[in-house]
């Protein structure tokens, strides 16, 4: 009995195992290379990291590994495949670049055309054509470099002088608060009309096909304004270019007679508009009661229907 339960026991093990398996296969996930591939070796001056297993993108896509690194005295061969699927011209770019900064290193292939051969099994990519991208560690080091050539004292007066620049916070603080204040309620105060509102405009701009010709229509115009508002402007700048500094004082003198004359006539202009503010107010209330409409409408009464106006006119005798 003890010996049917193992036999029972192993089988529904085996069946686990088995059905396992054939799940992981219909996400084909292969464990080595697949048969249909097409395997390519590059040189390469710096493997940046590169081990077998390292990813081969296409455009950013997936599309094969490295197989193994070979390094030598003066240079490496990587040799990777390509699956058999994806078409990879031969005018193509190889960049080897890392995913972030923890490394991840690819190889990144960029066509640079569609058209003409592609690559072939057990083919050979020149080292011309590969590109490196500098590491972290390199990009850490040109960095520090570039900082120890900096003057200390100029990056402080450069920093002290950006400080300068800048609004006190004490004072745009309140005011971004008040702003951010102002932005909430006013989104508040839509009342989750807002959806409504972009849709709205969204049908605005779906029916605005009309703008493009009626400012292209607009622009002869509005270049034929700006030429007038150029040649306004350049009278200004002329009549205050060929004004001497005496008119330019005498212009001066006038204006401050004319502030001179209203200190001291105030009151008496006052005086005068206070007495003929009521006279004006009449005048307007009895035009606002002039009804021109019955005026018309008594002049057109006199004219036939047909609109023909017959005139005699009495010739005098000479």
């Amino acid at each position: 009995m003890r010996t049917v339960k193992n036999v029972l026991s192993f089988a529904a093990f085996a069946v686990i195992v088995v059905v396992t398996v054939s799940y992981i296969a219909s996400f084909r996930l292969h464990a080595g290379a697949p048969d249909d591939r097409i395997d390519i070796s590059m040189d390469v001056p710096d493997v940046k990291g590169l081990v077998a297993g390292s990813r081969v993108l296409l455009r950013g896509v997936p599309v094969g590994k490295v197989t193994a690194v070979e390094t030598s005295v003066g240079n490496a061969t990587v040799h990777f495949y390509v699956d058999r699927n994806h078409r990879v011209p031969v005018d193509t770019d190889v960049r080897l670049d890392n995913l972030s900064a923890l490394g991840e290193t690819y190889v990144g292939l960029i066509p640079r055309t569609d058209e003409g051969p592609v690559l072939k099994d057990g083919q050979h990519i020149a080292a011309a054509q590969v590109v490196v991208a500098p590491s972290i560690s390199e990009l850490s080091t040109s960095v520090v470099r570039v900082l120890n050539q900096l003057d200390p004292g100029q990056l402080e007066r450069t920093v002290n002088e950006a400080d300068l620049a800048l609004p006190d916070p004490d004072r745009l603080l309140p005011n971004l608060v008040r702003a951010s204040q102002l932005l909430r309620n006013m989104t508040v105060s839509m009342d989750g009309r807002g959806q409504e509102v972009l849709a709205n405009f969204q049908t605005l701009l779906q029916n605005s096909d009309w703008v493009g010709p009626t400012l292209a229509d607009i622009a002869p115009q509005a270049r034929a304004a700006g030429d007038g508002v150029a040649g306004t402007f350049r009278g200004m700048m002329n009549t205050i270019a060929w004004n001497t500094p005496e008119n330019m004082d005498l212009f001066g003198k006038f204006l401050a007679r004319i502030q001179a004359f209203l200190d001291s006539r105030g009151p008496d202009v006052k005086v005068l508009a206070q007495a003929l503010t009521p006279q004006f107010s009449g005048i307007g209330g009895a035009l606002m009661n002039f009804d021109t409409g019955r005026l018309l409408d008594n002049a057109l009464s006199g004219i036939p229907e047909e609109g023909a106006i017959t005139l005699r006119v009495t010739i005098p005798d000479r």
